[in-house]
């Protein structure tokens, strides 16, 4: 074979052993792209998705409460995620019995009967003097409310309220003290707040009562020889669970100079102690059930 001959079979060679090598890393680089997209999109083997078939199920039973509805169990996407994981076809018989499953009816926690008008007589009551700081008041048949100047008057209230009653929602609560003396004013306008502790009616003074927690709204309401305010959103709060049920706070709102005697729990007690319901001049909380209440509601999908 002549020398041209021989250096042309070279070159051909060396152009097949350049294509393989291209060729080959195509290959490569085909293969890399393949794994590093699976593993980037989550392709490949199917993987079970768990469904969570309802959510956000709470009791709430506040009069202004709207149930929201759930949406309906989709058997189909159940039949697809434990088809996914357990890589068999469904039998139909299968298909029933976890459809009986997941129709059942969603549970929810029945409000408690509230019903006609509870009357709650105070526990303990006491009145406390800024001016005397170490005086306890919890004996006296009268409690005093009322500001002169920047000395103050506060009333400390506690009612034990009926088990029965605990989480039920509620129409209408009302505190209403019987009024003993004063300058013969309207409803005052009170600074009203739960307790963050109990107090003692022997022992609490202005130097060591609890602190109030947290300020409610009280509005006044007209009624002859009482004075009554509004006071359903603490109720309502301690019935709940929401705030533990220490007692409450009465401090005058007003900037004006007055002091207004109400009667105490003692007053309405007979001699020996023991409560008179004829005399009426305790301290009271009403509680009114004749109220709507709301009703909840649970959604549940057509088989």
């Amino acid at each position: 074979m002549n020398m041209p001959a021989r250096g042309m079979e070279r070159q051909r060679n060396r152009r097949w052993a350049g294509l393989l090598v291209l060729l080959l890393l195509v290959g490569m680089l085909c293969l890399a792209g393949t794994l590093f997209f699976e593993r980037l999109t989550g392709a490949g083997q199917a993987r079970f998705v768990p469904v969570q078939l309802h959510s956000a199920l709470a009791a709430n039973y506040r009069i202004d409460f709207a149930p929201p509805r759930l949406p309906p169990v989709r058997p189909e996407i159940i039949w697809d995620a434990i088809l996914d994981n357990e890589g068999i076809a469904i039998s139909a018989a299968r298909k029933a019995g976890l459809l009986d499953v997941f129709q059942l009816p969603v549970p929810f926690v029945a409000s408690p009967v509230c019903q006609g008008r509870h009357v709650i007589e105070a526990g303990r009551d006491t009145w406390l003097d800024s001016a005397s700081p170490a005086t306890v008041y919890g004996r006296d048949t009268v409690l005093q409310l009322g500001r002169q100047g920047n000395q103050l008057k506060r009333i400390l209230l506690y009612f034990p309220l009926d088990e029965s009653l605990r989480g039920a929602s509620i129409y209408r609560a009302s505190l209403e003290l019987r009024v003993a003396g004063g300058p013969g004013i309207d409803t005052p306008e009170l600074r009203l707040a739960n307790l963050a502790a109990p107090f003692n009616e022997t022992a609490t003074n202005w130097s060591n009562q609890p602190d109030p927690f947290l300020n409610y709204r009280s509005l006044p309401l007209v009624i002859a020889e009482s004075h009554t305010w509004d006071v359903t959103d603490m109720a309502q709060a301690w019935l709940l669970d929401r705030y533990p049920n220490h007692g409450l706070m009465l401090e005058p709102q007003s900037a004006k100079d007055f002091t207004i005697f109400y009667y105490s729990r003692e007053a309405g007690q007979q001699t020996g102690g023991g409560p008179n319901p004829a005399n009426g001049v305790s301290p009271r909380l009403i509680i009114d059930c004749s109220g709507p209440t709301p009703e909840p509601e649970a959604v549940v999908a057509a088989p």
